[in-house]
């Protein structure tokens, strides 16, 4: 049997650890028909790469509002269109109709809801993924201002995950009630890593309802008004970049007016929007917007924002000194069709994928979406290929409206106060080799013992079975983000039956400083110090029955005395 005499140097980094799989099923398509497979439902997993494409028998059409959300190891749990809650299986949950009670946004029920981001599903802080929140806006057929369409409440219902299945818990709780944007509901992650920002504009406004959603359901509502007094408002897309620093938000009102895209930074501390920059889309000389229908998505590092624009696709540089100079056209539409269609393939909603491509619908009833395979990258680099993925049904305009599942808190700010705080001890004296001391509550651990060996055990044990210098690092994590710490660990593997023989004594021991050896007679015997690396420290002799040695002089750390012809003991030194 070995047992392992550590001596720990302490050096601490930092990083992250696991990446979740809420947004890795993506529905589009329409209901099903059984004489004409072309139309019915599409899934796209991104558990494997390239995402895997398939036909899906189901009742529900997807228009503009389409959202689902997976467990975190991607395994789909429901969907809604904004109307109705489905569970995996395609059934229709107890209770899980008539979201939005509104006779009118009731006439979308199954056959897709209008409303471009109407609907979006985040999982609730704090519950460890056993419930969800689905917030979804209520269309009327009231007339407001110029449309005879509008939404004036703004809703949540709740979704819960057990051991008895997907079950709706509480449906349409009214969160906010005005005169509201048509769709464009997004989300991101607040600054402590667990709960979520939501925002909502009001309707051809300046003004933002932006609603803070902690464990303990919706904890705070408030308005900000921020920008030009009046915002296109249909026909739009909003986002946030993955870092959750930026919002933009694009739309047209009329496509005989101007359209806009509105770009702001966000403090995920705060949930204020700050630094508004206004990026004008002018009519054509035909009249119209040059933009129509499209969409908005940034890249995966948050430097560069995409504006997909019917038949073109720009891309701003949000680290230029001059964004809206910054401007590059990426894509025009080249004109192809869809074969069995017979419609073309412009630019429609976008959406950054887990896979860190953006996935540009099209604004018309086909099978393709277009592909940036390397949205990082500025120019022509960024590599966009037109209707490059194929899907298995006639898809109606929509990708799914997924927040930043994978964001965490905010290294550094003042609200990082939950995401846990790594650290371990080793307690040579007893039989736990490592032991957590990590702070802020963590769920999960992962060590790894610099030898290829790990495990995810809090306080694990581990034997190494060569000398040497080892790393081990400890990564603790909960839902609002990981920590991590490294030691160097120097490890001398000596035989536990050498020192279980000894037939002397030392002691105190541990010690600060100086020991006392207690040995069997004063027969003149030599001995010697050695440290960790085997390496000599002192000599001398025996020749009393008991003796002091003094080490201060030396550091702290662990020491083996060695006396001739009565074995050997361990010695731990602190001389702090």
């Amino acid at each position: 049997m070995k047992k392992i005499l550590f001596f720990l140097f302490l050096t601490i980094t930092a990083s992250s650890l696991f990446a979740q799989r809420e947004d890795y099923i993506w529905l589009t398509g329409y209901d099903n028909n059984p004489f004409d497979t072309i139309f019915g439902g599409t899934r796209i997993d991104f558990s494997t790469e390239p995402p895997t494409v398939s036909y899906e028998f189901r009742e529900m059409d997807f228009f503009l509002s389409d959202a689902s959300i997976c467990d975190a190891e991607g395994n789909l749990l429901f969907y809604t269109d904004g109307t109705t809650v489905v569970d995996s299986e395609h059934n229709i949950l107890e209770n899980g109709n008539g979201l939005g009670p509104h006779p009118y946004n009731q006439e979308f029920a199954i056959v897709g809801m209008p409303l471009s981001q109407g609907t979006i599903i985040l999982n609730y802080p704090g519950s460890n993924d056993s419930l969800y929140i689905i917030l979804h806006e209520e269309l009327t057929d009231e007339p407001v201002y110029d449309k005879d369409a509008s939404v004036f409440n703004f809703l949540y219902t709740t979704v819960s995950n057990n051991i008895n299945g997907v079950q709706i818990v509480e449906k349409n709780q009214l969160i906010v009630s005005d005169t509201l944007s048509l769709g464009s509901i997004t989300a991101t992650r607040h600054a402590n890593g667990r709960d979520w920002w939501v925002l909502v504009p009001k309707y051809k406004s300046n003004i933002y309802y932006t609603i803070q959603l902690g464990n303990n359901g919706i904890e705070d509502v408030f308005q900000q008004t921020i920008g030009l007094d009046i915002i296109s408002d249909i026909a739009g897309q909003a986002a946030f970049s993955p870092s959750g620093e930026k919002y933009s938000r694009y739309g047209v009102s009329k496509f005989a007016e101007p359209g806009q895209i509105d770009i702001y930074d966000f403090d995920r501390c705060t949930g204020m929007l700050n630094n508004f920059l206004h990026i004008p889309i002018d009519t054509t000389e035909a009249g119209f917007v040059d933009g129509g229908f499209g969409g908005i998505a940034f890249s995966p590092n948050s430097e560069l924002i995409y504006h997909s624009r019917n038949e073109r696709v720009e891309q701003y540089d949000l680290l230029a000194n001059d964004i809206i100079g910054s401007v590059d056209t990426i894509a025009f539409y080249d004109e192809f069709t869809d074969p069995l269609a017979g419609l073309p393939t412009l630019f429609g909603l976008a959406q950054l994928a887990p896979n860190g491509k953006i996935y540009i619908a099209t604004s018309s009833t086909t099978r393709y979406m277009h592909i940036i395979h390397n949205p990082n990258e500025r120019g022509e680099l960024c590599n966009i290929e037109q209707h490059g993925f194929e899907l298995s049904t006639f898809n109606k305009w929509s990708v799914p409206n997924h927040p930043n599942y994978r964001l965490k808190a905010l290294i550094g700010s003042p609200c990082d106060t939950i995401r846990p705080l790594a650290a371990f001890i080793y307690d040579t004296l007893s039989n736990t080799v490592f032991t957590d001391q990590s702070a802020r509550t963590p769920t999960e651990w992962q060590w790894t013992f610099g030898d290829g060996n790990s495990s995810t055990e809090q306080n694990p044990n581990h034997t190494y079975t060569e000398n040497g210098n080892y790393e081990v690092c400890l990564i603790v994590s909960n839902e609002a983000g990981s920590d991590t710490t490294c030691q160097q660990v120097t490890v001398v593997v000596t035989s536990t039956r050498d020192l279980a023989n000894a037939k002397f004594k030392v002691f105190p021991n541990p010690t600060r400083g100086r020991v006392t050896v207690s040995l069997p007679n004063d027969k003149s015997r030599p001995w010697r110090l050695m440290n960790v690396l085997g390496q000599e420290m002192e000599r001398g002799f025996f020749s009393t029955v008991e003796a002091t040695l003094d080490l201060r002089r030396l550091g702290s750390g662990v020491y083996w005395l060695e006396v001739e012809g009565l074995g050997s003991k361990k010695i731990l030194l602190n001389t702090e």
